[in-house]
């Protein structure tokens, strides 16, 4: 079975679309999507039904619950917020159900795939470095737990004391206990501004990281025009 795996796609259609185009060459059996399809970017609803349509798993992120939802957003800074409200007038009755129907966790070959944490009383914590991982190992029983939502890519084992993301092929010990955040399809925040997204090949017990670059200055430009936020079109030409 191999597995594609993205995350965080944010609204952002250049980046998606390149992405599925980088999918297309590898022979997955199916494609997971970790969550956070809309906001920060400018076309929600295009990047809301091009998942929907090819994507086998679909999980429920923070971003797509505050778009969705009539949610407080004083959690959100005030980009953020500024960003949630303006999706929120765009997406139709619809897309929101829709929305507000996705999980919150799947589980499949010994693997559990959420968008943030395996917290059972999930908050939407982040993992972004090995101390975060080391306080989530004891919330699940499965060998692998696949997560999204800090834009950061990293790879964490129980065995080890750091994170030992590298973009290619990393080999899984299925004895161990893993954690392995995919990155972002549309808003990297690792200081590379390529998308990023995960081939998990259980027959040969791999996972590997792909970076792949595309439009960042025609997303960010769509992003400026709307008057969104200059500071979420800033950071993606940075991958910040």
């Amino acid at each position: 079975m191999r597995l594609a795996i993205i995350s965080d796609i944010h609204a952002n259609r250049e980046a998606l679309d390149t992405v599925l185009a980088s999918i297309e060459n590898q022979s997955v059996d199916k494609i997971i999507c970790l969550g956070d399809l809309v906001d920060y970017g400018v076309e929600p609803s295009y990047c809301i039904e091009k998942v929907r349509r090819i994507a086998n798993i679909i999980l429920y992120g923070n971003h797509d619950e505050a778009a969705a939802t009539e949610i407080n957003l004083h959690w959100f800074n005030k980009e953020a917020r500024k960003s949630a409200l303006w999706t929120r007038e765009k997406l139709s009755d619809e897309e929101k159900e829709y929305l507000k129907t996705l999980e919150l966790s799947h589980i499949e070959d010994s693997c559990l795939f959420v968008h943030s944490t395996p917290d059972p009383q999930n908050d939407w914590y982040y993992i972004t470095n090995w101390f975060d991982a080391a306080e989530q190992f004891d919330n699940f029983d499965q060998s692998v737990c696949f997560v999204g939502h800090s834009h950061v890519p990293g790879f964490y084992s129980l065995s080890s004391n750091q994170n030992e993301y590298s973009e290619g092929k990393i080999p899984l010990q299925m004895n161990d206990k893993i954690i392995i955040n995919v990155g972002s399809v549309g808003q990297p925040r690792d200081r590379d501004p390529r998308a990023c997204y995960v081939i998990a090949d259980h027959e040969n017990s791999t996972v590997e990281f792909i970076r792949v670059p595309y439009d960042v200055e025609k997303t960010a430009n769509k992003i400026s025009s709307e008057g969104v936020s200059y500071f979420h079109a800033r950071r993606i030409l940075l991958g910040i």
